[in-house]
């Protein structure tokens, strides 16, 4: 049977092409807060573009994220995953709410919030019966994400719709449900005359093909491996805890990259796939570096050697799947990492390595900003994945609103 698009029954606004005001929520791998970013958004017939009001970042309290990343690990219960999206979808409220009282405006659209992702295993996998008793036949095999943050409570408080839930769509038409800002990306950066890679430095690394004057069905993207969470969980391992990240990339910069193991690294199974591909903390996790310090790389060089890992993975995944590439523009939390950012130029040579500043958008506030633009597109029935990217049989709207 042919797909045709459902109409959505939520009306905008009484203009269809007049501006409105909604707000974006982004939490990302790294799980270290929230950023919210309140835009204005201007519509035309085939897009919408996105001013900047505010932008803020809220950590997460420590007990929040101490939870999520046992969930990381695989050790939070029933329970725990249930009062967990409980309480982020409180603080999303909370924070969408501070953000929106501090600008003083009279009137919200909607928000869109990503959530916090705490699994994502978009290749097929065995779920193991609930019971020993149960026959090996009665296994199941399932591919998923999973998203927390309940939307309703965000909803309630504003009293506005609210887009989440983003994944899920893609992953039904069997594409990986990642990366998701590929069609911003595009609005944002195409040319028509300059080959581009835009690289996101998130808890994973994630990179989008714009090649010049591409259509959208020759958009790739796909996450090129780590980011930031394994230099992160590097220094909390070399500082007994006391550190969450490489400030100013400074253990770096004093390790020493030990080249075995880089080798080693990058031999890893996820770097050899072709795209479409995506990965998170359920690869590159806790454990797999625990193996590393216990076979004795550790302290600074650790730090080192994960951290030229992050620059390599991007450069391999580069020269194996994408054509040309004239300039490369940064984003994510990554660019606040001065060595790191030094790495990911010199691996990336000749391309021209930029920030999303250098192109007049604010980096820290460019994913919130895209979930913006997608909830919009899911409100007015529009399809914001790119199948090329993720793998997925067709485009889709995607999301789950919620109505106040």
């Amino acid at each position: 049977m042919p797909h045709t698009p459902h109409p959505t029954p939520y009306t905008l606004h009484a203009t269809p092409d007049a501006p409105l005001v909604a707000i974006g929520l982004m939490s990302g791998t790294s799980a270290d807060g929230v950023d919210a970013a309140l835009v204005r958004l201007h519509p035309d017939a085939s897009h919408v573009r996105a001013e900047l009001l505010a932008h803020e970042t809220f950590p997460y309290p420590e007990a929040i994220r101490e939870t999520i990343f046992s969930c990381f690990e695989n050790q939070a219960g029933v329970r725990t995953l249930c009062l967990l999206h409980a309480a982020l979808g409180d603080m999303y409220a909370d924070v969408a709410e501070q953000v929106w009282t501090r600008a003083a405006l009279p009137s919200l659209a909607f928000v869109a919030c990503h959530g916090q992702t705490l699994w994502h295993e978009p290749d097929p996998q065995m779920v193991a019966p609930s019971s020993r008793k149960q026959p090996p036949l009665q296994r199941l095999n399932a591919r998923g994400t999973f998203q927390l943050g309940e939307a309703a409570r965000i909803a309630v408080r504003l009293g506005v719709p609210v887009v989440s839930d983003f994944r899920q769509q893609d992953i039904a038409l069997g594409g990986e449900g990642a990366p998701l800002v590929p069609y911003v990306d595009y609005l944002l950066f195409a040319d028509p005359q300059v080959n581009r890679a835009i690289q996101n430095l998130g808890g994973i690394g994630n990179v989008t093909y714009l090649p010049a004057g591409c259509a959208p069905d020759r958009i790739l993207a796909f996450d090129t491996g780590p980011g930031n969470c394994w230099i992160d969980a590097a220094v909390e391992m070399s500082t007994q805890g006391s550190r969450k990240y490489d400030v100013d990339g400074k253990l770096a910069r004093r390790g020493v990259v030990e080249e075995r193991w880089l080798h080693l690294l990058l031999e890893d199974d996820y770097l050899q796939r072709p795209p479409p591909k995506s990965c998170g903390r359920e690869w590159y996790n806790w454990d797999r570096l625990s193996a590393l310090w216990d076979s004795g790389l550790r302290g600074a060089n650790l730090v080192a050697t994960v951290t030229q890992f992050t620059a390599e993975t991007i450069a391999l995944g580069y020269r194996r799947w994408l054509g040309p590439v004239d300039e490369v523009i940064l984003g994510g939390g990554g660019t606040r990492n001065p060595e790191l950012v030094r790495r990911v130029r010199a691996a990336l040579a000749p391309a021209r390595v930029a920030l999303h500043e250098d192109h007049g958008i604010n980096g820290s506030a460019k994913e919130a900003i895209a979930f913006a633009i997608l909830g919009y597109e899911t409100l007015r029935g529009r399809p914001s994945n790119v199948p090329s990217a993720t793998g997925a049989r067709r485009a889709t709207i995607q999301g789950k609103i919620c109505w106040a």
